[in-house]
Order: C-alpha cells, then sequence, then structure tokens
C-alpha cells in the first residue's frame, strides 16, 4: 500500500474511533465535521441536519470562528445546491460551486467566497438524514474522486454515530423523566 493510502486509512480509523467516542448529539456532529474537513484538506466544513420543514435544524461548521460564523446570521436554508445534497443518495463535486445551475447567486456578505465544492449525503436508515458540504480544496484546485470517496466511506459511520447519540440523549432524557416519576410515587405513598 502506498504512503498516501495508509495515511488515509489511518485518517479515516482515527476518524471512526473519535467519533464513536462521543455520546452528546453536538459533540457527534462536530467532531463528525471536522474529521471530514481534516480528511480531505479542505478549508471548510459543514454538516447540516434538515428539520423537514425547508430548514437545517442544525448546520455545523468546521474551518470558521465562532464569530465569522455569527455574522453570517441565520442558518441557512435547504434550498440550491444545499438542498440537492439531501434530495438523494449521490454525491456531488464540482470546482466552482458558483458554476452549478443549482447555486442560487446568493450568500450572506460575511459568507467566505468558496469555489471547489464536495457535497455528500448521509444516508440513514430513515433515508438521507443530513449531509456534508466541503468547499475549497487546500492546494488544489479541486476534490478528487479520491476524497469523494473518503467522505463516502465516513457517511454511515456519521449515519450510525448520529444516531447512537440521538438515542444515548433520549436514553438519558427517559432516566430523569424515571427518577422524577420515582420520585413522585415516593412522595404520594409517604403521604398517604
Amino acid at each position: 500500500m502506498a504512503d498516501g493510502s495508509n495515511g488515509a486509512v489511518r485518517a479515516m480509523s482515527d476518524a471512526v474511533l473519535a467519533i464513536a467516542r462521543e455520546r452528546s448529539v453536538d459533540t457527534v456532529l462536530q467532531r463528525i465535521v471536522h474529521s471530514a474537513r481534516e480528511l480531505v484538506g479542505a478549508r471548510y466544513a459543514a454538516l447540516g441536519v434538515p428539520d423537514g420543514q425547508g430548514n437545517f435544524a442544525r448546520f455545523i461548521t468546521s474551518g470558521m470562528t465562532d464569530e465569522e460564523v455569527a455574522a453570517m446570521g441565520p442558518l441557512p436554508r435547504t434550498h440550491g445546491l444545499l438542498g440537492a445534497m439531501l434530495e438523494s443518495a449521490e454525491s456531488h463535486r464540482t470546482p466552482d460551486i458558483r458554476r452549478d445551475p443549482r447555486f442560487r447567486g446568493w450568500w450572506p456578505a460575511a459568507h467566505p467566497v468558496m469555489r471547489s465544492f464536495m457535497g455528500v449525503p448521509i444516508v440513514g436508515g430513515d433515508g438521507v438524514v443530513g449531509a456534508f458540504y466541503l468547499t475549497d480544496k487546500e492546494g488544489e484546485a479541486e476534490f478528487t474522486a479520491a476524497d469523494q470517496g473518503l467522505i463516502e466511506m465516513l457517511a454511515p459511520h456519521a449515519a450510525l454515530a448520529m444516531e447512537n447519540a440521538r438515542l444515548s440523549e433520549r436514553s438519558r432524557e427517559l432516566s430523569v423523566v424515571e427518577e422524577r416519576n420515582r420520585l413522585a410515587r415516593d412522595l404520594h405513598d409517604s403521604l398517604v
């Protein structure tokens, strides 16, 4: 195996193991998007989770400061090229996002200029549950087929990690409710 392949396999293994250790949904999503950005050498990355109403329930970024994200304003909507990644299980790469016919031609004033783009849907048991958005391949004009393969390999792990984190959070919530109910019963029984 070539050194480049070994490096990619090691990076993928490290990313998957790091993601598997997390239990909070937000922490899992942040870890996943950082891992994706690092795997393919993207300047910026985002992971969008749709809310089913034309918006994103979550849009986690990597490569921008909190101040830069805040300056852009509200979360993007699930339209244009962002929305296209949520409509099918097909990935997409382009050397210039602005030339794609699905690009709507509008960015908030504080949005960084982006050119190369790769979008990869995250498919889970319920269909497309999110998408990776990677932009500005560092040191190259565009993302490669090998980059796409790495993110497509990461996507099912991301779907599983997202579901496991969601179930873990739900389990914690149910434990709290169960404990409250037990305390209420104990209080009730002590008063009767």
